[in-house]
């Protein structure tokens, strides 16, 4: 039987009163640490110093962070699964490269939920910074190992070109990652993740560019899909 929000349960003719264990408190903008405090928009809501099982058992209950966790975690566990089984024998034929966009598909939806549910560790600043780089990682993984597919889509008749590209494109995002990890500010961190941009950008004006002067027969059929995958990304990060 339960009453006034404890459980009562009979033990050889003995009412046991056991209390229901409470959630940790949750606090204002203004009682956060610093490093929590980067959004002046959300007033409340907020945990502290919460140990690794506090942290696990506030996905259970509402606060601040409580729609960022679920609203990566849901989409990973969906990429999880869902990728491998709609994979076609064209993409299976190439198992290094449909692993590499696998991988980027999975990756920002994993560490994003890390992020925003151990965000407020007890162990503080450092874990936090710690979190938000590995944060990173996941969006720069994305970019990276992402634009892998349209690159070599790009030049697919022309192999020597394809190869250039794909080298020069790997080793940016290698030097980028390196900016990331030694990055001190979340700002600088992002920083590296512009040149991604403007590299994809280059490359979809190049596919453009081949398609109006018939230098090869490719296809742009794809680029509504392309572009329109870009402008939600971009719509979801503002």
């Amino acid at each position: 039987m339960e009453k006034n929000g404890c459980i009562n349960h009979l033990n050889n003719n003995h009412i046991i009163e056991k209390k229901r264990p409470k959630d940790p408190p949750l606090f204002r903008l203004e009682s956060c640490p610093p490093w929590l405090r980067f959004n002046k928009y959300i007033l409340g809501g907020y945990r502290c110093h919460l140990s690794t099982s506090q942290c696990v058992d506030s996905l259970f209950y509402i606060h601040n962070e409580t729609f960022n966790i679920y609203s990566h975690g849901i989409p990973c566990a969906f990429f999880l699964f869902l990728v491998p089984m709609a994979a076609s024998s064209a993409c299976l034929a190439n198992p290094v490269w449909f692993f590499l966009h696998y991988f980027a598909c999975f990756a920002p939806f994993f560490a994003s939920p890390i992020y925003h549910l151990f965000m407020c560790h007890q162990n503080g600043q450092d874990a936090y910074h710690k979190l938000l780089t590995f944060d990173v990682c996941g969006v720069w993984a994305i970019n990276a190992f992402g634009g892998l597919c349209g690159i070599r889509s790009t030049f697919y008749c022309l192999p020597f070109c394809r190869s250039i590209s794909l080298t020069f494109y790997i080793a940016v995002s290698m030097l980028s990652v390196y900016f990331i990890l030694i990055a001190n500010s979340p700002k600088e961190r992002f920083k590296p993740l512009v040149v991604f941009g403007a590299m994809r950008y280059f490359f979809v004006a190049v596919r453009l560019l081949l398609y109006t002067f018939n230098i090869t027969n490719c296809s742009i059929s794809a680029m509504p899909y392309y572009l329109s995958m870009d402008l939600l990304a971009f719509i979801g990060g503002h």
